[in-house]
């Protein structure tokens, strides 16, 4: 199992990402995971 560090870390690029490319669906999905 990957440590908590790195999951964030994927998870906040993951979402940086998402903002940018304006998908608010992709994000939405993201934030409700955690």
């Amino acid at each position: 199992s990957m440590p908590l560090k790195v999951l964030i870390n994927l998870g906040f690029r993951f979402l940086q990402q998402a903002l940018m490319s304006g998908d608010a669906e992709q994000a939405n999905a993201l934030t409700s995971l955690f």
